[in-house]
Formats: structure tokens, sequence, C-alpha cells
């Protein structure tokens, strides 16, 4: 046992995931005694959770040349990760 919700115990919700979209559905559900009781439930509740943000190229590019007419340029190479060509499903 994990220590985690036994199996006798109810919820009118649960929600899987401990996300910053899980947490904050969680927190607003949970906010008003009114709302419906509400279980949040991931393997990963204690990790930290890393952001991944996305941004189209040319807004990136944009912003880089913006930052390089200061003097701070190269964003493009420091700043990201990963880079793909094609973002269509």
């Amino acid at each position: 046992d994990g220590g985690g919700v036994g199996a006798e115990e109810r919820y009118d919700v649960a929600i899987l995931g401990s996300g910053p979209a899980g947490c904050s559905l969680a927190a607003l559900l949970a906010a008003d005694p009114s709302r419906p009781s509400v279980a949040l439930i991931s393997r990963e509740a204690d990790s930290r959770w890393v952001p991944n943000y996305g941004s189209w190229t040319e807004e990136w590019r944009a912003l880089d040349a913006l930052y390089a007419a200061k003097g701070v340029g190269g964003l493009m190479d420091r700043g990201v990760d990963t880079a793909w060509d094609d973002t269509d499903c």
C-alpha cells in the first residue's frame, strides 16, 4: 500500500495526473465544501513537474532578433531543447 486512497473510500470526482492542469482542477473543485469530493490520483505526485513550453519558431526567432538588437542574442541556441519542422498531427 502506497498510503493512498483505500478501496472503501468513495469520491465524486477522480482526477488522474498531478501536473499543473490536474492540480488546478482538483484545487478548484475542492475549494468549496458544496463542491464534489475530489481524489487526485498520480503515481508521480511527489515528483517534480518539468515544464514543457511551446512556441512557434517564427515567434522565437523574432524574440531572438529583438534581444540580439539589445546585445543579448543566441536565444535559439541556448533556450531551445527541441525544434520540430512540422507540428501538424
